[in-house]
Protein backbone atom coordinates (compact mmCIF):
# COMPACT_ATOMS: atom_id res chain seq x y z
CA UNK A 1 0.00 0.00 0.00
CA UNK A 2 1.44 3.87 0.16
CA UNK A 3 3.59 4.99 -3.07
CA UNK A 4 4.58 1.35 -3.92
CA UNK A 5 0.91 0.23 -4.00
CA UNK A 6 0.68 -3.15 -5.53
CA UNK A 7 1.22 -6.70 -5.29
CA UNK A 8 4.32 -8.01 -4.88
CA UNK A 9 5.69 -12.03 -4.27
CA UNK A 10 8.72 -12.55 -1.31
CA UNK A 11 9.20 -15.36 1.30
CA UNK A 12 10.05 -15.40 4.54
CA UNK A 13 13.37 -14.79 5.51
CA UNK A 14 12.88 -14.67 9.31
CA UNK A 15 11.48 -14.29 12.01
CA UNK A 16 12.45 -11.55 14.85
CA UNK A 17 11.29 -11.17 18.26
CA UNK A 18 9.94 -7.10 17.36
CA UNK A 19 8.65 -8.45 13.42
CA UNK A 20 8.69 -10.69 10.87
CA UNK A 21 11.52 -10.56 8.02
CA UNK A 22 10.94 -10.41 4.63
CA UNK A 23 12.90 -11.06 1.75
CA UNK A 24 12.49 -7.50 0.14
CA UNK A 25 10.59 -7.82 -3.49
CA UNK A 26 12.37 -7.87 -6.53
CA UNK A 27 10.29 -5.23 -9.38
CA UNK A 28 11.75 -4.91 -13.18
CA UNK A 29 15.47 -6.13 -11.71
CA UNK A 30 16.02 -3.88 -9.12
CA UNK A 31 14.98 -3.86 -5.07
CA UNK A 32 10.91 -2.39 -4.25
CA UNK A 33 12.48 0.94 -2.51
CA UNK A 34 9.66 0.47 0.38
CA UNK A 35 10.82 2.75 3.53
CA UNK A 36 10.20 2.73 7.27
CA UNK A 37 6.82 3.99 8.20
CA UNK A 38 5.34 2.09 4.78
CA UNK A 39 1.96 0.68 5.22
CA UNK A 40 1.95 -2.77 4.22
CA UNK A 41 -0.58 -6.09 3.97
CA UNK A 42 0.91 -9.42 4.11
CA UNK A 43 -1.11 -12.32 2.72
CA UNK A 44 0.05 -15.90 3.31
CA UNK A 45 -2.38 -18.96 1.74
CA UNK A 46 -2.79 -22.38 3.05
CA UNK A 47 -5.40 -25.06 3.20
CA UNK A 48 -7.47 -23.40 5.69
CA UNK A 49 -8.05 -20.54 4.21
CA UNK A 50 -6.25 -16.99 3.84
CA UNK A 51 -4.93 -14.98 6.33
CA UNK A 52 -3.79 -11.01 6.24
CA UNK A 53 -1.36 -8.99 8.78
CA UNK A 54 -2.25 -4.74 8.40
CA UNK A 55 0.82 -3.31 9.74
CA UNK A 56 3.52 -0.72 8.92
CA UNK A 57 7.59 -1.55 8.30
CA UNK A 58 9.78 -1.24 11.44
CA UNK A 59 13.18 -1.33 9.00
CA UNK A 60 14.95 -2.31 5.85
CA UNK A 61 18.47 -4.08 6.13
CA UNK A 62 20.36 -3.55 2.56
CA UNK A 63 23.04 -5.97 2.25
CA UNK A 64 23.36 -9.14 -0.53
CA UNK A 65 19.57 -10.13 0.76
CA UNK A 66 17.78 -7.06 1.53
CA UNK A 67 15.07 -7.69 4.00
CA UNK A 68 11.71 -5.86 5.26
CA UNK A 69 10.98 -6.36 8.36
CA UNK A 70 7.42 -6.05 8.86
CA UNK A 71 5.53 -5.02 12.52
CA UNK A 72 3.70 -8.23 13.65
CA UNK A 73 1.55 -6.69 16.01
CA UNK A 74 -1.02 -5.43 13.44
CA UNK A 75 -4.26 -6.11 12.07
CA UNK A 76 -4.89 -9.75 11.54
CA UNK A 77 -7.74 -11.14 9.43
CA UNK A 78 -8.20 -14.36 8.35
CA UNK A 79 -10.68 -16.21 5.28
CA UNK A 80 -11.82 -19.74 5.19
CA UNK A 81 -11.09 -21.11 2.04
CA UNK A 82 -14.55 -21.71 0.37
CA UNK A 83 -15.05 -25.98 -0.79
CA UNK A 84 -15.43 -26.51 -3.82
CA UNK A 85 -16.96 -29.09 -5.93
CA UNK A 86 -13.48 -30.97 -8.00
CA UNK A 87 -14.30 -33.57 -10.93
CA UNK A 88 -12.44 -35.52 -12.98
CA UNK A 89 -11.92 -33.39 -16.25
CA UNK A 90 -9.40 -33.44 -19.20
CA UNK A 91 -9.45 -29.65 -20.25
CA UNK A 92 -6.55 -28.15 -22.37
CA UNK A 93 -4.46 -25.77 -20.78
CA UNK A 94 -1.90 -23.23 -22.04
CA UNK A 95 0.45 -22.06 -19.10
CA UNK A 96 3.72 -19.58 -18.66
CA UNK A 97 6.12 -18.96 -15.77
CA UNK A 98 5.67 -15.63 -13.88
CA UNK A 99 7.50 -16.21 -11.32
CA UNK A 100 10.69 -17.14 -10.67
CA UNK A 101 11.66 -14.91 -13.06
CA UNK A 102 14.36 -15.71 -15.71
CA UNK A 103 14.44 -19.62 -14.89
CA UNK A 104 12.50 -20.32 -18.22
CA UNK A 105 13.80 -17.14 -20.11
CA UNK A 106 15.41 -13.98 -19.68
CA UNK A 107 12.90 -11.63 -21.49
CA UNK A 108 9.47 -13.10 -23.35
CA UNK A 109 7.66 -15.87 -21.93
CA UNK A 110 7.78 -19.70 -23.08
CA UNK A 111 4.40 -21.03 -23.11
CA UNK A 112 3.85 -24.63 -22.26
CA UNK A 113 0.97 -27.08 -22.52
CA UNK A 114 -0.66 -29.56 -20.73
CA UNK A 115 -3.91 -30.67 -19.65
CA UNK A 116 -6.27 -30.76 -16.34
CA UNK A 117 -6.79 -34.25 -14.53
CA UNK A 118 -9.37 -32.97 -12.44
CA UNK A 119 -10.97 -29.04 -11.69
CA UNK A 120 -12.78 -27.13 -8.99
CA UNK A 121 -13.25 -23.74 -8.61
CA UNK A 122 -9.94 -23.45 -6.09
CA UNK A 123 -7.55 -24.94 -8.73
CA UNK A 124 -6.82 -28.08 -10.77
CA UNK A 125 -4.41 -31.10 -10.89
CA UNK A 126 -2.07 -29.86 -13.88
CA UNK A 127 -0.58 -32.66 -16.45
CA UNK A 128 2.36 -31.50 -18.07
CA UNK A 129 6.05 -32.28 -18.99
CA UNK A 130 7.69 -29.77 -16.90
CA UNK A 131 8.86 -30.36 -13.71
CA UNK A 132 7.56 -26.98 -11.87
CA UNK A 133 8.76 -26.48 -8.17
CA UNK A 134 6.03 -25.39 -5.04
CA UNK A 135 5.57 -21.85 -5.37
CA UNK A 136 5.89 -21.63 -9.01
CA UNK A 137 3.52 -19.05 -10.19
CA UNK A 138 1.62 -19.20 -13.65
CA UNK A 139 -0.44 -17.63 -15.85
CA UNK A 140 -2.97 -20.05 -17.19
CA UNK A 141 -5.58 -20.66 -19.81
CA UNK A 142 -7.81 -23.23 -19.34
CA UNK A 143 -9.49 -23.98 -22.74
CA UNK A 144 -13.48 -24.43 -21.64
CA UNK A 145 -15.81 -26.21 -24.86
CA UNK A 146 -17.29 -22.55 -25.40
CA UNK A 147 -14.74 -20.37 -23.68
CA UNK A 148 -11.16 -19.74 -22.60
CA UNK A 149 -10.24 -18.61 -19.04
CA UNK A 150 -7.12 -16.50 -18.18
CA UNK A 151 -6.21 -16.46 -14.59
CA UNK A 152 -3.19 -17.00 -12.37
CA UNK A 153 -1.96 -20.25 -10.25
CA UNK A 154 0.67 -20.92 -8.01
CA UNK A 155 2.03 -24.46 -8.24
CA UNK A 156 1.35 -25.81 -4.68
CA UNK A 157 2.83 -29.71 -4.51
CA UNK A 158 3.99 -32.28 -7.10
CA UNK A 159 1.06 -35.13 -6.83
CA UNK A 160 2.89 -37.44 -8.70
CA UNK A 161 4.83 -38.35 -11.50
CA UNK A 162 3.80 -40.92 -14.50
CA UNK A 163 6.44 -42.80 -16.40
CA UNK A 164 5.00 -42.30 -20.12
CA UNK A 165 8.36 -44.60 -21.50
CA UNK A 166 9.94 -41.96 -23.60
CA UNK A 167 9.27 -39.17 -20.77
CA UNK A 168 7.78 -38.33 -17.79
CA UNK A 169 4.53 -36.53 -16.83
CA UNK A 170 4.18 -34.68 -13.92
CA UNK A 171 1.12 -33.91 -12.17
CA UNK A 172 1.51 -30.74 -10.11
CA UNK A 173 -1.10 -29.07 -7.91
CA UNK A 174 -2.59 -25.97 -8.75
CA UNK A 175 -4.21 -23.45 -7.07
CA UNK A 176 -5.97 -20.62 -7.93
CA UNK A 177 -4.51 -17.03 -7.29
CA UNK A 178 -7.30 -14.89 -9.44
CA UNK A 179 -9.30 -12.82 -10.55
CA UNK A 180 -12.78 -14.15 -8.81
CA UNK A 181 -14.51 -13.68 -11.99
CA UNK A 182 -12.18 -15.80 -13.66
CA UNK A 183 -12.94 -18.67 -11.23
CA UNK A 184 -16.58 -18.07 -11.00
CA UNK A 185 -16.37 -19.02 -14.42
CA UNK A 186 -15.05 -22.49 -13.60
CA UNK A 187 -17.65 -22.80 -10.90
CA UNK A 188 -20.57 -22.50 -12.95
CA UNK A 189 -18.96 -24.99 -15.68
CA UNK A 190 -17.94 -27.60 -12.87
CA UNK A 191 -21.43 -27.11 -11.76
CA UNK A 192 -23.14 -27.53 -15.07
CA UNK A 193 -20.49 -30.89 -15.48
CA UNK A 194 -21.77 -32.28 -12.22
CA UNK A 195 -25.40 -31.91 -13.53
CA UNK A 196 -25.16 -33.50 -16.14
CA UNK A 197 -23.56 -36.61 -14.35
CA UNK A 198 -26.10 -36.62 -12.00
CA UNK A 199 -28.86 -36.93 -14.91
CA UNK A 200 -26.62 -39.52 -16.67
CA UNK A 201 -26.48 -41.66 -13.41
CA UNK A 202 -23.13 -41.14 -13.01
CA UNK A 203 -20.53 -40.74 -9.96
CA UNK A 204 -19.40 -37.06 -9.82
CA UNK A 205 -18.00 -36.14 -6.37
Amino acid sequence: MGAHAGTYSTYVADGGEDGLVLATPIVGGTYLPIVPGAPVRVEYSDSGGTYRLYSHVLRVARGPLPTTVVDRRGRVEHEQRRQYVRLELSLPVRFAVTWPIGVYADTDLPIFSGRTRDVSGGGIQLVTQEALRPGTELALEIKLPEQTVALGGEVVRLVTTIDQGTHKDYVLGVRFTGPQRARDKIVAYVFAQQRLYIKRGLRAD
